[in-house]
């Protein structure tokens, strides 16, 4: 899942190496009996398909792996409701995680300016939601949403070594 020239310290080239690969190989299939169902992240992973909620979980366990912290976003409006991970992205500028994303997804056309969601302490969070071609779309619009964050904040990790090289996407 991860390039070989991102390894080390966790980093947002790891994120993107996690995100493009599941992008790659992720199959969206509904719940079962059409209930909510919320498989585990080693389900998930293994079988590489799923709802949303699965997929974010997936991700989410994924990049909390590699060092990330990492938090479940579950949104609803009036129609319908949508799941996805967000990691925080520490000491990182708006300006450069732009700069990493354009990058690495410009030069295969699918670059657009990455939306970060900043929470009640100021605190940035990057959408790794698969319904867009890259990490950073929009929020889902939501009248509700619920915030799940994995792990404690004092544990958060740093962003370090981004890698800012041109590669293929998936890798």
């Amino acid at each position: 899942m991860i390039n070989g020239y991102h390894e080390g310290v966790f980093n947002l080239a790891q994120v993107c190496d996690v995100y493009d690969y599941f992008k790659a190989n992720w199959t969206y299939v509904s719940d079962p009996f059409d209930e909510e169902y919320f498989a585990s992240a080693l389900y998930s992973v293994n079988a590489m398909r799923g709802d949303c909620d699965d997929s974010a979980i997936a991700i989410a366990a994924c990049v909390r792996a590699i060092g990330g912290q990492v938090r479940l976003v579950a949104a609803y409006n009036y129609y319908n409701g949508h799941a996805y991970a967000q990691v925080y992205i520490g000491s990182l500028s708006e300006e450069a995680v732009s700069k990493y994303l354009r990058s690495r997804y410009a030069p295969y056309g699918i670059y657009s300016s990455p939306v970060l969601e900043v929470d009640p302490w100021g605190n940035l969070w990057l959408n790794l939601d698969l319904n867009y071609s890259m990490p950073g779309g929009q929020p889902f619009p939501h009248d509700k949403a619920f915030i799940y964050t994995l792990g404690h904040p004092e544990m958060r990790a740093e962003f370090r070594n981004i890698y800012y090289g041109h590669f293929p996407t998936g890798q």
